[in-house]
């Protein structure tokens, strides 16, 4: 670009400043894909060299600037794995707690209903045999009766 509008794009150092004379842009891409642009300011009159140049930082410029996007979607990443990991392991903690509560009421409904079983069996027991001691008496009626009429 040869015609510069003043003040596009003034160049300053601890010399001086003034404005730029030429423009050089090219795309900094790599791989068919466009990360970047790359503007040079000239002062004087640019020649064929300094294209080139630009052309040959552009693609490495490119790799920098994609390297640096990956580098921070990996940290992104990082970040969420790390997020997710602290809430697994929370949940985790709140599964084993949640656990340890049901093996507790599994444990006591266990001993209920063991001793529920030990009171039915006694009660049972003294049931069967006050049964049995009437049993005897009242059989000996049977026989008693039975040879009465006869």
């Amino acid at each position: 670009m040869r015609d510069v509008p003043d003040n596009y794009l003034p160049v300053a150092s601890g010399t001086g400043a003034a404005k730029s004379a030429e423009l050089v842009i090219a795309p900094a891409s790599i791989d068919g894909r466009a990360y970047g642009v790359v503007e040079l300011g000239f002062f004087g009159k640019v020649d064929a060299a300094k294209p080139e140049l630009l052309h040959r930082i552009a693609e490495p410029l490119a790799a920098a600037i994609r390297a640096s996007k990956d580098r921070m979607r990996l940290e992104e990443l990082l970040q969420e794995t790390q997020v997710q990991a602290e809430e697994l392991q929370t949940r985790e903690e709140e599964l084993r707690v949640n656990n340890e509560e049901l093996e507790e009421q599994s444990r006591r409904c266990a001993n209920r209903a063991r001793s529920s079983n030990r009171s039915r069996r006694s009660s049972s027991r003294s049931t069967s045999s006050s049964r049995n001691r009437r049993r005897p008496s009242s059989i000996r009626r049977m026989r008693s009766s039975s040879r009465t009429p006869s």
